[in-house]
């Protein structure tokens, strides 16, 4: 194998096979910090999804700063009126193997206290696709009249890179949805009760799935495709060495030969 370091063919096989090991190693490092992502995610979905509802003006964090990670589906007690002209249909939000919309609705939080958002926007629910795929075929209005809302906690999502049809978007961007009027713009809710009942009309946005997914395994796939392509360099690499050896003792390349002491 030292030969086959001497030769230009074989230092450029060499140089492709580290390059490829090191694009394999960030790609297992970059599954395996997807995993921890994922980890995060459950532990928050685990720890709050079936809390005790706490009164929004309790939460007083997230008003000034916005939803944390850790804070993602803490359940919110909040009461005021819907803005229904002010309804937003967010695209491609897929449930139950069904294409459709999520239905995104401000709300005015009754008697805020300062410092407090007085507007939270909150997804209904869902809704399928229509006929022609632009928009569903209807939307249920929220009730009218102050009502009393559980809603369960979660980040802005970034902004939209396309433009979508009036009244409709692809991204909860939430300081572009609902800009100004002291509203909390980090974070919406995802309603899970409107006065103690589910949503008239919609599906209700399903609980998280909390599997770890496939990050590991992929992660150690990555590692062990590193390895063999640097283990098929050398592979070849000895066995070029040795038939350039057999060729020097006037043997046919390929050829098995004894080699007393080797």
């Amino acid at each position: 194998m030292r030969r086959a370091l001497r030769q230009p063919r074989w230092l450029a096989g060499l140089a492709v096979a580290v390059v490829f090991a090191l694009v394999c190693v960030w790609l297992a490092q970059w599954q395996l910090d997807r995993r921890v992502q994922r980890a995060e995610r459950n532990a928050a979905v685990l720890a709050n999804y079936d809390a005790a509802p706490t009164d929004l003006r309790g939460l007083a964090d997230v008003a000034a700063a916005g939803v944390e990670p850790e804070e993602e589906w803490v359940p919110a007690r909040v009461s005021g009126r819907y803005r229904p002209e002010d309804t937003v249909l967010v695209r491609n939000r897929p449930q139950e193997r069904a294409n459709g919309y999520l239905v995104a609705v401000p709300f005015d939080v009754s008697a805020p206290d300062d410092g407090l958002p007085r507007g939270l926007l909150v997804v209904r629910g869902w809704v399928p696709s229509g006929s022609d795929a632009a928009r569903p075929e209807s939307v249920p209005a929220p009730p009218p009249g102050e009502v009393g809302l559980v809603v369960r906690l979660r980040a802005t999502e970034s902004p939209a890179t396309r433009g979508a049809p009036p009244g409709q978007t692809y991204r909860l961007d939430v300081p572009a949805l609902l800009p100004g009027r002291g509203s909390l713009t980090e974070g919406y809710g995802v309603l899970a009760t409107e006065d103690g009942a589910p949503p008239a009309g919609l599906r209700t946005v399903p609980r998280p799935d909390v599997d770890p997914g496939p990050h590991l395994a992929y992660g150690v796939q990555w590692y062990l495709f590193a390895v063999a392509g640097l283990a098929i360099w050398v592979v070849l690499a000895r066995r070029a060495g040795r038939d350039e050896e057999q060729e020097t003792a006037g043997a046919p390349a390929g050829d098995w030969v004894y080699e007393p002491g080797r």
